[in-house]
């Protein structure tokens, strides 16, 4: 017999476990049964066992062995989405705890792109939490294509990235940082030495785009329509990665285009050098979103803390 909905969640309230909800989660993740089990310090069979036990629970199977591994079943899909939600609020959760228990009394929720970190929280936070011990900050980083959740979600009590063109009800928002898109490259490399050179020079470089989706695509792709670079060579590597795009512009002679915002580091310390090509993309605001009418207190005074530094 099919069991429907109210039977199913009675037995996961009745007979499942938290442990079932994170092997399911690791394994989906990293799709083998070894590994998985070593991320959360259990053995290969105490891992098969606990994902054989949810299956008899569920009557259907989760994941189906392959030489490679492991591949999830789309009831398996299903249930991990839930499962990682509910594992992630409970390490949240454990967070608040133990951080009542060393002190703190209150807790703000923070999600912010890698951009905002860099350029408003690593100046900040320091000295906030020296000066608000009592304050316990989560802050999460979180990538552009987790923001729409993250609104959603209500988990978050400041949400820092780029402006939302509409903003969600509810939220606000405070601007600290005017960004552009600009062109860059490696201090070492032969461009990045150069002090001699025209846009007709730029178009015979190596750029590494960004993926399609990406500001920066949107910025060398003006590059390229209006200085004409019919048959500029590019790297066969698109990601979102901005690590990853940092990396290969210090190990090869490579071009690519970067809010400002993200490379401000490596300008400083002259590890990247901006060329000088206008990037015609009209300027964008990253600053934080916050919901004033249901800030708590420590929010509002976590939130003027980040007003106070002056950024870009």
């Amino acid at each position: 017999m099919v069991m429907d909905s109210s039977s199913l969640l009675n037995r996961l309230l009745t007979k499942g476990k938290f442990r079932h909800l994170q092997a399911i989660v690791r394994l989906n993740d990293l799709r083998n049964i070894s590994r998985a089990a070593e991320s959360i310090g259990i053995t290969q069979p105490a891992m098969s066992q606990l994902v054989s036990d949810l299956e008899k629970l569920l009557e259907t199977k989760l994941f189906l062995r392959h030489a490679r591994g492991v591949e999830p079943t789309p009831a398996a899909t299903e249930l991990i989405t839930v499962a990682g939600h509910i594992i992630k609020h409970l390490e949240d959760g454990a967070e608040a705890i133990s951080a009542q228990i060393f002190g703190a009394r209150y807790f703000v929720r923070v999600a912010a792109t890698m951009s905002m970190i860099d350029n408003l929280f690593i100046q900040t936070l320091p000295e906030f939490t020296k000066n608000y011990p009592e304050i316990q900050v989560n802050l999460n980083e979180i990538s552009d294509r987790e923001l729409d959740e993250g609104f959603a979600s209500g988990e978050y009590d400041m949400i820092c990235c780029l402006r939302k063109e509409v903003l969600p009800e509810g939220w606000d928002f405070w601007p600290c940082i005017n960004d552009k898109l600009v062109a860059v490259c490696s201090s070492s490399s032969r461009l990045g030495q150069s002090k001699d050179y025209s846009s007709r020079d730029f178009g015979q470089e190596t750029w590494l785009p960004n993926h399609a989706r990406t500001a920066s695509r949107r910025g060398f792709d003006y590059l390229k329509r209006r200085h004409g670079w019919d048959n500029v060579k590019t790297v066969n590597l698109t990601s979102r990665s901005i690590s990853l795009t940092l990396a290969m512009l210090q190990s090869r002679e490579l071009v690519t285009v970067l809010p400002r915002s993200i490379v401000k580091r490596g300008l400083g310390d002259g590890s990247l050098v901006e060329l000088p090509l206008e990037i015609g993309i009209s300027h964008w605001q990253l600053g934080i979103h916050w919901q004033s009418n249901t800030a708590s207190p420590a929010t509002v005074i976590l939130l003027n803390a980040l007003k106070a530094h002056k950024v870009i």
